[in-house]
């Protein structure tokens, strides 16, 4: 038998359906963007790890992987677990062990999503204490983690446990980037910044009222880059990893002499250059684009 705890975060092992009413998956549905990462994992006895920092969106990714999971396998052929309160390897065997002795699929792969595994001192005890008992067969496992350092020194002591395979198993999560933000809302816009960045500033200043807005609301949406207040009254905070840049507003522009059709101007730059940096890195690399 199982714990209410681990079934409340598999509903679909009662109803299947329950997936398409996960929190993640709605928000993800609401956003609009329907833009997701490629993440793929395979079908093999490998143990994946997924890092990235915190809020750009892992949790998300994997429950879209559930998803499509579901599509074509039993709801008890998959398992996700957040390890939020345990703090031992041994609690972290006991939920999975749980799953295992429950859902009875030996002939059958099972899929274990285990999120916030840094939560977990010395998780990866918990990981070779299953392998080497044999208890991993036909499962695929994921291993979240926000704590990127934990993460990778973590998995780098499973030598020989984690599966051979032509592709990495070491995935990183990136943030939203402005090229696909824009490629998801107006593909021919994102097709265009692509196209233009090859010609210089000059051509793609052509397109600067259209990136304006486009600009703003990714800014808003997009993990730890903050807008702050109205633009057009208090400027536009652009908070990166070390480093915060200011975009002036209109006002604070007046108030050092600065026209209206400079102001423009400066604003039209200050796009673009956050446009051609932030379409190829995301927001993590903002700094030398705006002054302080």
């Amino acid at each position: 038998m199982y714990s209410s705890k681990i079934l409340d975060q598999n509903p679909w092992w009662e109803d299947i359906r329950s997936i398409e009413r996960d929190p993640h998956i709605r928000a993800w549905a609401e956003s609009g963007l329907g833009w997701s990462p490629i993440m793929r994992f395979e079908d093999r006895d490998y143990v994946y790890s997924l890092r990235g920092t915190r809020q750009v969106g892992k949790t998300t990714t994997i429950k879209l992987d559930i998803q499509q999971r579901l599509k074509a396998c039993p709801g008890n052929a998959v398992l996700y677990y957040a390890f939020d309160l345990e703090n031992s390897p041994r609690e972290m065997v006991d939920v999975i062990e749980q799953y295992l002795n429950w859902s009875r699929l030996p002939s059958e792969r099972r899929y274990l999503y285990l999120d916030e595994v840094t939560n977990v001192r010395n998780w990866q005890k918990a990981i070779k204490y299953l392998k080497d008992r044999g208890r991993l067969v036909n499962c695929t496992v994921v291993v979240v983690g926000s704590n990127s350092v934990d993460l990778r020194k973590g998995t780098e002591l499973l030598p020989g446990r984690r599966g051979i395979s032509n592709e990495p198993l070491d995935r990183i999560q990136e943030p939203l980037k402005f090229g696909d933000y824009v490629t998801a809302v107006n593909r021919d816009l994102g097709n265009s910044i692509k196209k233009y960045r090859d010609h210089g500033v000059s051509a793609i200043l052509q397109m600067a009222v259209l990136l304006q807005s486009r600009l703003i609301w990714f800014l808003v949406i997009s993990g730890p880059i903050i807008s702050t207040g109205r633009v057009q009254t208090t400027g536009l905070r652009l908070v990166g990893p070390a480093h915060q840049y200011v975009l002036p507003a209109e006002d604070k522009l007046e108030a050092v002499g600065i026209s209206q059709p400079l102001q423009n101007r400066l604003w039209d730059v200050a796009v673009v250059g956050v446009a051609l940096r932030v379409a190829d890195y995301g927001h993590g690399k903002l700094g030398g684009i705006l002054a302080p």
